[in-house]
């Protein structure tokens, strides 16, 4: 029925219901509160006057001096239009005085209200429409010596509380006279604009924002509620597409898509979290792990990035099995992964969650039909409040975990302030080396290898040295870790092919011997990794102009059981152009020896480690015994490096290895020292080496 009424009636009905409301609200807060007022003020008037009473009867009431009483309470009574009645009680409840009947007979038992009286602790309150009783004990000292009670009118307060209603009433009728003439104004002031507004909706309807209104009436509102009900499907819509996409962007935003766990972008603000709580609470400790895959580029290069990617889902489920509930696991990317460990007593709680990660990832990965063990480096740092940011704190895990591979992977390492000093170090190195191959510091050092079977020269190996246009010489120690770390080792080591094969090119052409000698180059693992490798040495061969045969190229065992089924395909076509391959440092890795007799290996090269203990260690002999006679079966070479006396060279001998090199016969030598003795050796047409310093007779 309300629908058939127009909008202005509508308007009018309803703001008259509302000032009716808002005013018989505020006159029935305003009564309520003088009511509640009235009676607190009643309460401690009444408290005031049972104080006072209090005060004049106790010594009479102690000596049970009834008139005495009787006229206190009188003269109090005359004096306070106020209290009605005053009631006095005896120390056993009996009532003594009640001030309307005057002094009572004494009675045989006690008032039941007097009794509660004297029992009580404090004053007591009974509220009633008219009157407040209000009564309380009268000790003296520790004694209850009677009782008192009063009752005080309430007329005042009914007085009032008419005339505040009397006055509520007359603003009533002001306030809905005044709202209906506001209202009549306000009707037709509201009308019009609802018109003009409708217009505006159906300029929204083609192409903006609006709201949903449900009318069935016919009243001005409809044409409104049309428009807006069209705008209201599409608002729908577009708002939960919104909330849909927004949700799966916020998860996207601090999330790695591959593996689900944290990213970059929300470990750092965790990590800048932890950092700002252990600056305001050095109770606090925290713990950041920084863990790196070994050997993962392996799994790319070989079985492709999509099983790299299962592996890589895999080992984030093993993760968030190996921390706690409080902890958070996150990718930084590739199969970089940090873990921030909150809440720690000691390091002891990091190690143990360390040790159990790296449990969890030795255990096999079944992927395609291929077992995988993928183990994982580990940097781990404590928290200190030296630390401003995320970044010095993931600096120094990185460099840890870095700390950690070089130990032998497959382990963690705890932040020391000095790894902090070796990184920078190594930053300065890896900058030079960018620098050096441009300005041309690099040299090769040629040292040679003799045959013991025809003490003759048959070759040399190239020695990479970088000469520091400030710092002079520098290891080949310092800087060719970085350089494999840094991936710069792949140019570096090309230019090194190059340069070797260039140079035994040019003694070749200058100087024509019975049998064209050979240079041997190390190569390291990430440059047999690149996949033009091959043609890379095909190419060089073709354009120094000299044969494979010539050319011996030295890979660890370590570089060999990184990948050893590309390693073994790329060595089978080097095998195929003539090209010679020995194992450098052989005893010191770990080959197998079933892959061993599968590969191409012309020469196992005896580590200078097994050479140096020779003549102390009777066990060291026996070892290179068993490598020549396993490289007699394999039908391998064998060489030894690191002779430097003339014992060593006695026993390497009797042994029958097949080729020797070391400082007994020559450090190495730059390109001038080696032309010199070419060009002896030219002019006594033999290649047998003759050093007057180390051996007087031998090889004359």
């Amino acid at each position: 029925m309300f629908n058939l009424f127009s909008v202005r009636a509508k308007l009018t009905l309803s703001i008259t219901l509302i000032i009716l409301g808002i005013t018989g609200g505020l006159t029935f807060l305003s009564v309520h509160k003088d009511q509640k007022s009235h009676e607190h003020d009643m309460t401690e008037k009444g408290e005031l006057f049972l104080d006072s009473i209090d005060v004049l009867l106790r010594n009479s009431l102690y000596s049970l001096d009834v008139n005495t009483v009787v006229r206190s309470v009188e003269q109090f009574r005359e004096h306070q239009t106020l209290i009605e009645t005053v009631c006095v009680f005896d120390a056993d409840g009996r009532l003594l005085i009640e001030s309307t009947q005057g002094n009572l007979t004494l009675e045989a038992q006690p008032d039941i209200f007097g009794v509660e009286i004297i029992n009580h602790q404090g004053y007591i309150y009974q509220q009633y429409d008219d009157y407040l009783l209000a009564a309380k004990p009268i000790r003296f000292g520790e004694k209850t010596v009677g009782g008192i009670a009063i009752k005080l009118s309430k007329n005042n307060l009914q007085e009032k509380i008419n005339t505040v209603r009397v006055q509520g009433l007359l603003i009533a009728i002001f306030a809905v006279s005044g709202g209906v003439i506001i209202t009549l104004f306000i009707s037709y002031s509201v009308t019009v604009p609802l018109n003009q507004l409708v217009k505006a909706t159906k300029r929204i309807t083609e192409g903006d924002l609006s709201y949903r209104i449900d009318l069935k009436n016919k009243s001005e509102f409809s044409l409104l509620a049309k428009e807006f009900n069209k705008m209201s499907d599409w608002l729908e819509e577009t708002l939960q597409k919104y909330q849909e996409s927004n949700t799966q962007l916020q998860h996207d935003l601090f999330h790695d898509n591959l593996t689900g766990l944290s990213n970059r972008v929300h470990i750092i603000q965790e990590i800048e979290k932890a950092i700002n709580r252990k600056k305001g609470n050095n109770d606090y400790n925290f713990s950041l792990l920084f863990l790196d895959c070994d050997r993962f580029k392996v799994i790319n290069d070989s079985l492709g990035h999509d099983v790299g990617d299962q592996v890589l889902v895999n080992l984030a489920e093993r993760l968030n099995l190996c921390i706690r509930k409080d902890d958070i696991a996150a990718r930084l990317g590739g199969d970089e992964f940090v873990i921030l460990i909150n809440n720690i007593s000691d390091v002891e709680q990091v190690t143990q969650i360390a040790d159990r990660i790296l449990e969890k990832m030795s255990q096999p990965l079944i992927l395609d039909n291929q077992q995988l063990v993928i183990t994982m480096s580990i940097g781990v740092v404590m928290s200190q409040e030296n630390y401003k940011d995320a970044d010095d704190l993931l600096r120094d895990a990185d460099v840890t975990m870095y700390h950690a591979k070089q130990k032998g992977k497959a382990q963690y390492a705890i932040f020391k302030p000095i790894m902090h000093t070796e990184a920078l170090e190594r930053l300065k190195v890896e900058n030079g080396l960018r620098k050096a191959l441009e300005k041309k510091e690099f040299h090769l050092y040629y040292q040679p290898i003799i045959s013991l079977t025809t003490s003759q020269l048959i070759g040399f190996e190239a020695l990479l040295r970088w000469h520091h246009p400030t710092q002079g010489w520098i290891s080949p120690g310092s800087f060719i870790p970085v350089a494999e770390e840094t991936g710069l080792i792949v140019p570096l080591g090309e230019w090194v092919l190059q340069e070797a094969c260039r140079q035994i090119s040019v003694w070749q052409s200058h100087f024509t011997f019975s049998k064209p000698l050979k240079i041997s180059v190390n190569i390291s693992s990430y440059q047999l990794n690149q996949s033009e490798f091959v043609a890379q040495v095909q190419r060089v061969l073709k354009e120094t102009e000299i044969k494979a045969s010539q050319l011996n190229l030295e890979i660890t065992e370590t570089v060999i059981m990184d990948n050893i089924e590309s390693v073994c395909f790329k060595l089978q076509c080097l095998q195929k152009l003539g090209v010679k391959v020995s194992i450098d440092d052989f005893g010191t890795g770990y080959s197998s020896l079933n892959y061993l007799q599968q590969l191409p290996i012309d020469i196992l090269k005896i580590d200078r480690s097994f050479v140096s203990r020779l003549e102390s260690h009777p066990t060291e002999f026996r070892i290179i015994e068993a490598i020549i006679k396993l490289g007699n079966i394999l039908g391998m070479e064998t060489l030894a490096e690191g002779i430097e006396t003339l014992e060593q060279y006695n026993l390497i001998k009797s042994l029958g290895v097949n080729y020797a090199q070391g400082y007994l016969f020559s450090k190495p030598l730059n390109v001038n020292s080696v032309e010199q003795i070419l060009y002896s050796l030219f002019e006594s047409a033999s290649l047998a080496w003759k050093s007057d310093d180390y051996l007087p007779s031998i090889f004359r």
